[in-house]
Parts: structure tokens; C-alpha cells; sequence
């Protein structure tokens, strides 16, 4: 299977067609379609990001967000791997995932010669906070809210569900409350849920609490879009999620031994190792995980720009690769002392149910 990222039609072209419509340098290529939709309005643009609820999730709830689903434009892709750290990241820069340095959940990085897990900036082992935070120091970056801002011509704001999370027993509908009440001030808005997808991770796709959810935020985001006629609202998910089966990266010996550090990173479903014995991992891997896997190693994934196409490369981006990577093309997951606890649902891998993305657009 041919791992190939589109040059025309990702979260980082749409993010630099928002660079483009609000006079700000780009970085790649905008989508000229996208360019087109944004200018068919002055300049009040809200982009609302719904973690996981890539095209896959939307079709299977459908009958749960008619507001949504109704107003679908066209099909756009993730990043790879489709996963939150390196797809959010990408879409907040205008930048690849090898040009940011995020590329997954949890990372290995030279400076702390660590694996931290990246947007909580811990230890996974240890739980060690690592201060300053990997997001705040080497993994720092411009998002286009500040380019934006930085411009001094257009104001720009960002709402993210997470920073609710102490103020109110359910989060996202204060946020979106607060985003109601504030939108109008500025030209340019990002808006972040964290659902769907947190929930999928912990009880799966199928469970009956998840329609639930996708109800409640076609509620929320009929409702701004409906008391705010004035603003072009696009909405988009970072990557879709699937059902997932765990496999426990100690169950075969021959595989185990041969490894460096006996675990992976990046991400269950996008593992990279470090290997001792290179020989006996191609055959471990042949004997036990060609049927669920795609095997690749470091060069051919950089020759094949899988995590960008850009030689501006991230300072610490080689060095938080390992040698080779399995990746998921079936409902298999890897999982070891990294992952917290057996997720259910999942994202990462490179099926088009975690590719596929749909912008909607409600104008």
C-alpha cells in the first residue's frame, strides 16, 4: 500500500489559504477551491475543528448531526501520522509535521534523551513533568492566530475545550457559550472541541454514548452559526478514529529482543523502534506482523516525504525517529508501557477511515 500525502489538498494547504485570505506570508501551497470559499465573504471567518470526526465518523452518525452533514463541501485529508499532535499542529502552523517537530503522542528527544509524551510534556514512565514544557520551549512555534495577529491588520482568536475543563462540568458548551458571546470582535476565530474524540478513545465507536456527543455539537454549532449571519463558518475534524485491536509489543519474544529500547513511539498505530538486531526485527516483523503492518524504515520514510514535503526540516525532527516503523493499514494497534492503559478507538494509522476529512462550510 502506497503511503502518499497530497500536496494540494491537506489541513496544511487549508491553513495556508487562511494565512492567504487574511494577508499573511504562506508557507505551502493554499487549495484554490478553499481560496475561493473564503473570499465568497468579508472578512469574518470561524474554522471550528472537532477532534476525530473525520468523514468515516460523520457518515456513521449522520442521522445525529443533520446540520452538520448537510452542509459538507468537499473532502479534504489529514497529515500523516493522522493523529491530534502532528494534524492540529499542522493545521495551527500552515507547516508539515517535519517542519514543526510534531509528529505524535509520545516523542524521543536528544536534549532530555527522554521519551516525553508531547502535548502533556511528561515522563511516561515516570509521570515527571518536564519543565519548561516541550510545547513551550523546543518544540515552540508561531500559530497563525499570532501571524494573524502579529500583522496588526486583522484580529484573530482562538477557544479550546480544554481550557474549560476547570471552570464548568461540561467544557465544550461553555466554550462554545463564551464563543457566542465574543466572535463578533474579531476577523478570524478557531474554535477546538476536544469530542469527539476523547470519548471514542475510551469506549470505542460502536458505544451508544458517542451519538450522544455528535447530537449535542450540531446543537452548540447550529446555534452560532444560525446567531452570527455574518461570519463564513468552516468546519473540519483533524483525522477520523476506527475500532481498534491491541497488540502487546512483549507477546513475541524473537520481536522484542530485538529491539534497543524495548518500546515504541510516535503512535500505536504509527509505532517507530529503535533496533539492536536489524536482521532478527525483519524477521520477527515477517513472521509475526506482515499481514497488519506496513514496514518502513527512517530513510524511505523520509525519501518519500510522508511527514512533509519540505527540506526545512525541525531541528529535533531526525532525531525523534527511529529506525524503522510499523504501520497500521488493519484494525491492529500496538501497544506497550508507553500507551495509557487499552484504548478502544484509535487514529494514526493509514486507513482511509483516519485520512478522510469533510469541510463543511455554512455560509
Amino acid at each position: 500500500m502506497e503511503i502518499k500525502l497530497s500536496k494540494t489538498n491537506s489541513l496544511v494547504n487549508l491553513s495556508n489559504s487562511i494565512l492567504k485570505k487574511f494577508s499573511c506570508q504562506t508557507f505551502h501551497n493554499s487549495n484554490d477551491e478553499i481560496d475561493r470559499i473564503l473570499n465568497s465573504k468579508e472578512n469574518q471567518v470561524c474554522l471550528i475543528l472537532l477532534d476525530g470526526f473525520g468523514k468515516f465518523v460523520m457518515e456513521k452518525y449522520k442521522e445525529y448531526c443533520p446540520f452538520i452533514y448537510r452542509h459538507i463541501k468537499k473532502e479534504i485529508n489529514s497529515v500523516y501520522p493522522p493523529t491530534t499532535v502532528a494534524a492540529t499542529t499542522s493545521l495551527l502552523s500552515g507547516k508539515y509535521p517535519c517542519e514543526t517537530g510534531y509528529v505524535g503522542w509520545n516523542q524521543y528527544f536528544k536534549k532530555y534523551d527522554q521519551y516525553i509524551d508531547v502535548f502533556p510534556s511528561k515522563n511516561p514512565f515516570t509521570n515527571e513533568k518536564i519543565n519548561p514544557p516541550v510545547t513551550e520551549d523546543i518544540l515552540k512555534y508561531e500559530t497563525i492566530i499570532d501571524i494573524i495577529n502579529k500583522n496588526n491588520i486583522f484580529k484573530a482568536r482562538s477557544f479550546h475545550s480544554f481550557d474549560y475543563i476547570n471552570m464548568s462540568n461540561n467544557p465544550i458548551e461553555t466554550m462554545f457559550e463564551e464563543a457566542n458571546n465574543l466572535i463578533d470582535s474579531y476577523n478570524f476565530v478557531y474554535i477546538y472541541s476536544t469530542e469527539p474524540d476523547h470519548d471514542m478513545h475510551g469506549v470505542g465507536l460502536d458505544d451508544k454514548l458517542i451519538p450522544e456527543i455528535v447530537k449535542e455539537l450540531d446543537f452548540y454549532i447550529k446555534n452560532l452559526v444560525e446567531s452570527h449571519p455574518n461570519f463564513l463558518f468552516l468546519l473540519i475534524a483533524d483525522h477520523g478514529m476506527v475500532n481498534i485491536k491491541n497488540l502487546d509489543i512483549h507477546e513475541f519474544e524473537d520481536f522484542y529482543d530485538s529491539l534497543e529500547d524495548k518500546n515504541f513511539f510516535i503512535e500505536g498505530r504509527f509505532a517507530s523502534f529503535k533496533v539492536r538486531d536489524k536482521n532478527k526485527f525483519i524477521n520477527a516483523y515477517n513472521k509475526h506482523y506482515k499481514d497488519k503492518f506496513i514496514l518502513k524504515t527512517k530513510q524511505e520514510i523520509l525519501n518519500e516525504n510522508i511527514f512533509g514535503y519540505s527540506s526545512k526540516y525541525h531541528h529535533e525532527f531526525l532525531e525523534t525517529l527511529g529506525d524503522y516503523f510499523l504501520i497500521s493499514n488493519t484494525e491492529y494497534a500496538l501497544n506497550n508501557t508507553l500507551e495509557n492503559g487499552v484504548l478502544l478507538g484509535h487514529h494514526g494509522g493509514v486507513t482511509e477511515n483516519e485520512v478522510k476529512i469533510n469541510l463543511c462550510v455554512f455560509d
